[in-house]
């Protein structure tokens, strides 16, 4: 009995260590591991810096819609613009949803943000008054209606309304978002210096075209011309290093220069048709002080006036550029009412005059 007993065990234990046929065949071959690896799974592999950036996106996010305002000190090297404004900067969010909660609160950007975003807002506006409204609220374009003028100068004249808006949009875009990321702010760094082209362009066209008038070959000279310094301009602000503190007085002097060309077509007109023609009919005194409040708001831009002398006392309200966003909606808006007065004279007067003072000049 022991023996027999012992042979079963043996006999058991062998068994069970030699698999059956039928069990050889329910094994996984080795295809269906590559298959069952290669498969999705409910848990997919993560890799380890793929997760640590996941990680630290979810960290500046909620970092983002919590922030306190920093020193100057504490800014990044791209955020550092005005050394002279000390406090109440904001840091980097990484979140554009922080970014725009972010205009609802008092730090350096909140005046620069809402200057042109009120502006870009009331030209809107306008513009709905003039070409959609104009039957019914006259006051907007001095008893003109739009509907009544030619197409082309239908089209000049959007031309100033569409760089006015362009122009204090895209500023007042950059100015919510710029302290996103590093990257978000370079490419709205050049976005906002675009749509300063946009608007000295934008102005300029509607006043070359109604001082030149009746010489067609110098208006479309003076726009095209025109055309070609924007695309310049443009072209300058692509370039990376142009946005930098470093080349502020550059940026100051390329817009400046843009500006003052306009001297040139209305130097023009005044030796054409003289000091009363030049002031009365094309107001002559109305451009010049729209580019002295552009050259006077820029000039406190790159001197930083007044935050220079009183270090950390404008952080909040009337910093350089605040004013100097103030300065351009100012400006903007003298310089449409420049173009009204040109406008009412142009219809006044009905046909061309033929004989000009100068013949060299009449071209």
């Amino acid at each position: 009995m022991p023996a027999s007993k012992g042979r079963r065990r043996q006999h058991s234990k062998s068994s069970k260590k030699t698999p059956s046929p039928e069990s050889q065949s329910k094994l996984p071959t080795t295809q269906e591991i590559e298959n069952r690896s290669s498969s999705p799974s409910l848990f997919p592999t993560i890799s380890i810096p793929d997760l640590e950036k996941k990680i630290s996106s979810k960290i500046n996010k909620i970092v983002s819609w919590a922030w306190h305002s920093i020193p100057f000190d504490s800014l990044p090297d791209w955020l550092r613009d005005n050394e002279f404004l000390q406090h109440n900067h904001r840091p980097p969010m990484y979140s554009f949803r922080g970014c725009a909660k972010s205009m609802f609160r008092l730090h350096t950007e909140t005046f620069n943000i809402w200057t042109h975003l009120l502006g870009a807002l009331f030209f809107i506006m306008l513009v709905a008054g003039v070409y959609i409204f104009g039957d019914y609220i006259t006051f907007l374009f001095e008893d003109i209606q739009i509907h009544d003028l030619p197409w082309q100068e239908q089209a000049t004249l959007l031309c100033f309304f569409g760089g006015a808006v362009l122009c204090l949009a895209c500023s007042a875009i950059f100015h919510t978002f710029s302290n996103h990321s590093k990257g978000v702010y370079g490419v709205l760094s050049r976005l906002d210096y675009t749509g300063i082209s946009f608007l000295i362009t934008g102005s300029s066209v509607p006043a070359y075209y109604y001082g030149f008038y009746c010489t067609t070959y110098a208006k479309y000279a003076y726009i095209v011309v025109s055309l070609c310094l924007c695309t310049l301009c443009v072209c300058v602000s692509m370039w990376n290093k142009f946005a930098t503190p470093r080349f502020r007085a550059l940026r100051f002097t390329v817009f400046v220069l843009f500006g003052l060309y306009a001297a040139i077509p209305f130097m023009h007109i005044f030796l054409r048709d003289g000091y009363t023609v030049s002031t009365h009919a094309y107001s002559l005194w109305g451009f010049v002080l729209m580019g002295a409040v552009y050259i006077f708001g820029a000039s406190l831009y790159v001197m930083r006036i007044p935050e220079r002398f009183f270090p950390g006392k404008f952080d909040i309200w009337a910093s350089s550029h605040q004013l100097f966003h103030v300065c351009v909606v100012t400006a903007a808006l003298v310089h449409y009412n420049a173009l009204l007065n040109m406008i009412t004279y142009r219809l006044n007067v009905g046909s061309c005059i033929e004989s000009l003072p100068f013949d060299m000049l009449a071209i």
